[in-house]
């Protein structure tokens, strides 16, 4: 296997291990924050506060998710083209 390969398999699997655990830290904290007693004289107790807080939450995991599989595509579109030249 040549090296240009061997190193995108290493960025493919290194971009799925940090989704796979970022995806995992989003469930903890998904479970922790609709526990009852997180509920309890919090800003979550009010109508639209969970759903605040859970789009507060994911938003920052989606954008840094969108940005590694952007960066992705175009660094396999420049080592497409790379071969083609």
């Amino acid at each position: 296997m040549s090296k240009g390969k061997s190193d995108l398999k290493y960025y493919l699997f290194g971009a799925f291990f940090a989704a796979i655990v970022l995806i995992t830290i989003l469930f903890l904290i998904i479970l922790w924050i609709t526990s009852p007693s997180f509920f309890t004289d919090s800003i979550l107790s009010q109508k639209g506060g969970l759903g605040d807080a859970i789009n507060g939450i994911t938003a920052p995991f989606i954008g840094i998710t969108i940005a590694i599989l952007t960066f992705l595509a175009f660094y396999m579109q420049f080592k497409a083209n790379e071969t083609h030249n």
